[in-house]
């Protein structure tokens, strides 16, 4: 309940009067006097010079007090004020003795830190008082100093969620009421349980509140002034193989990592290290346990990804002195008769690597048909052996050797410098063949 407004007291605005002119006057006295004037002047007033000066109706403290007679409010029903060491002034203590005070109505007399009219207590409200239901009791609705106990339902906040507070009328005056509720929700003020609620004015808790978060790799618990907490723990996962994945399922929530598991997950095949997320090509299938079937999956996407997926295409001249083609695998009913296309997982096959340019009457790849026999060109150059690869191009023989004819340098020039007209090649006769190679399809 809130502290009920209090009669006006008489302040003396006299007293800030009386206590500042007499510092005043010993400073204006010290403008012509000589030193010892001033300070026989200020100490006779009361004044220091490091002291307050109180000049405004308030009594403000400006630079602290000194004295305890420099705190008084002259008021003495709520004490004598003392001067604190740290130049504050303090509360003081209201007397216990029911001393006489100045009050508006004429005499009064000092009652709980009040000063009340001496007609206080005599059954008969008069002018200044509230209540008067001459007892002198308190908590009937009008205290001992003829003040109403409330007067308004915000004074009589008891800061209690399961009452209801009123102000309410009582015989001899009003009171604050707190009814006790029952049946509505409240807090505890514990934040570990739930569904609180009042029971005959009283807050009773309700169950724990339920933390689990369905984390395997939490510690939950539950703290009053925060509620639920989750301590997260990492995850590890057995790593058998060494290859440094473990399997998705198998693994153990630990703040350090114990021995033999890695925090990578995702292999398919914890026997076997070759086969975990982003692992190379292999030519061969593996078992990972008994009973399961070979499986080139050794990237544990789920799929078996071949290293060449497509055929090779054809060998082209361009030009002439060009010859190009896509490497990849060839064709069934190809340049020969072991072409089958593109084999499966683990099989052989044959692999175009690239394409070359044979001349006539030179060495063509195994099982390509040899060209037409005929006179080698002249002004040839060496241009080395060819190269495969997707779109290669090569001017050199099958065999990359330097007894074979090379293809003239279309590009050339002529003895003279000064001559800008090229020569003319003849590449009639010459043959762009593709470099074929035996190989396993490997996957993953």
């Amino acid at each position: 309940m809130s502290r009920p407004l209090q009669p006006a007291r008489v302040a003396d605005d006299r007293r800030s009067i009386r206590r500042a002119a007499p510092c005043r006057a010993a400073a204006a006295l010290g403008l012509s006097g000589h030193v010892s004037r001033v300070i026989v002047a200020v100490m006779a007033a009361g004044c220091y010079s490091s002291g307050p000066e109180l000049d405004d109706a308030s009594g403000a403290d400006r630079t602290g007090c000194r004295l305890d007679r420099e705190c008084s409010d002259d008021d003495p029903c709520n004490g004598e004020e003392p001067c604190l060491p740290d130049g504050t002034c303090g509360e003081g203590v209201p007397p216990s003795t029911e001393r006489p005070c100045p009050h508006p109505s004429g005499d009064g007399f000092c009652r709980e830190g009040t000063c009340v009219p001496t007609t206080c207590g005599d059954g008969i409200v008069d002018p200044f008082e509230e209540c008067d239901d001459g007892n002198g009791v308190a908590g009937d609705g009008c205290d001992r100093r003829c003040i109403l106990g409330c007067r308004a339902r915000e004074e009589c906040d008891d800061e209690d969620e399961c009452t209801d507070d009123d102000c309410v009328a009582v015989e001899d005056g009003r009171e604050c009421a707190h009814a006790p509720w029952t049946g509505i929700a409240c807090s505890d003020g514990n934040a570990c349980t739930g569904d609180d609620s009042c029971v005959a004015g009283t807050c009773i808790p309700g169950l724990p509140r339920d933390c689990t978060d369905a984390e395997p790799c939490t510690i939950d618990g539950c703290e009053p002034a925060i509620g639920c907490t989750h301590q997260r723990l990492t995850e590890y996962h057995r790593d058998d193989d060494g290859d440094g994945w473990g399997a998705p399922h198998d693994f153990v929530c630990r703040a350090e990592p114990p021995m033999g598991y890695t925090v990578y997950d995702g292999d398919c095949c914890d026997r076997v290290a070759e086969a975990h997320p982003g692992a190379d090509y292999q030519d061969r299938a593996y078992v990972c346990g008994t009973g399961d079937v070979p499986s080139f999956d050794y990237d544990c996407d789920g799929v078996e990804d071949p290293a060449v997926p497509t055929l090779a295409t054809p060998c082209v001249a361009d030009s002439g002195s060009v010859c190009w083609g896509g490497s990849g695998w060839c064709p069934e009913g190809g340049s020969l008769p072991e072409c089958r296309g593109v084999p499966a997982c683990g099989e052989m096959g044959v692999l175009q690597t690239g394409c070359t340019l044979i001349p006539p009457g030179g060495d063509p790849p195994p099982g390509y048909p040899a060209p037409p026999a005929g006179p080698p060109p002249e002004d040839t150059v060496d241009a080395g052996p060819g190269t495969g690869g997707p779109d290669a191009r090569t001017s050199g023989s099958a065999d990359g050797g330097s007894d074979e004819p090379e293809p003239p340098d279309a590009g050339a020039a002529k003895d003279h410098p000064d001559d800008t007209s090229e020569a003319e090649a003849d590449f009639s006769g010459w043959v762009c063949a593709p470099v074929l190679a035996a190989a396993v399809q490997r996957c993953r």
